[in-house]
């Protein structure tokens, strides 16, 4: 078995530690909100879709962390897959704000705010793009025996179902609300 890249080993445990913060936060929000509505509407979901994304981001984050120490191709699947639908999510996030612009400058301090959350998920759009990049380097193609996959096919794959997956998880909080 290839030697586990140092950049992979960081990011299953930071995958894992994000998972526990994650499980920590589920925990929190059930226990000190009674109703979630209010806190998810602000978010423009509904409260079980709310509840429902951190599970998923939950079981993602550890699913990821678990396959990536381990060197399993299912590891890289899931981590390549949680970088990419992080970029779609960050830029549905931007487009969100860009959206509401109009209505937070009327808030004091709204279109500052508002510019500052747009270069936030843009930083976090050029994060998550570099770790995925980083998820085809030989070495790490290598560690999860997917060095004769090929590149575009993956990203093909990858691409499809986080549009997918994106889409579907927009239609079910659509039916929530």
């Amino acid at each position: 078995m290839n030697k586990r890249p140092i950049g992979i080993s960081i990011l299953a445990v930071l995958h894992v530690i994000g998972g526990v913060v994650l499980v920590g936060l589920l925990l929190l929000l059930v226990a000190k909100f009674e109703n979630l509505s209010p806190l998810a509407a602000d978010l423009g979901v509904s409260a079980p879709m709310f509840v429902a994304s951190i599970v998923l981001l939950t079981l993602l984050t550890f699913a990821a962390g678990i396959g990536m120490w381990r060197g399993a191709r299912w590891g890289w699947w899931t981590g390549a897959f949680y970088y990419l639908y992080s970029i779609v999510r960050h830029a549905g996030a931007i487009w969100l704000v860009y959206r509401l612009r109009d209505t937070l400058a009327g808030l004091p301090g709204g279109s500052e705010t508002a510019h500052k959350q747009m270069i936030k998920f843009a930083g976090r759009i050029i994060v998550s793009a570099l770790i995925f990049a980083y998820f085809f380097k030989p070495s790490v193609l290598a560690y999860f025996r997917l060095e004769q996959f090929g590149r575009a096919k993956a990203i093909g794959i990858l691409a499809a179902v986080t549009l997918a997956v994106y889409a579907l998880l927009n239609a079910i909080n659509g039916l929530t609300q």
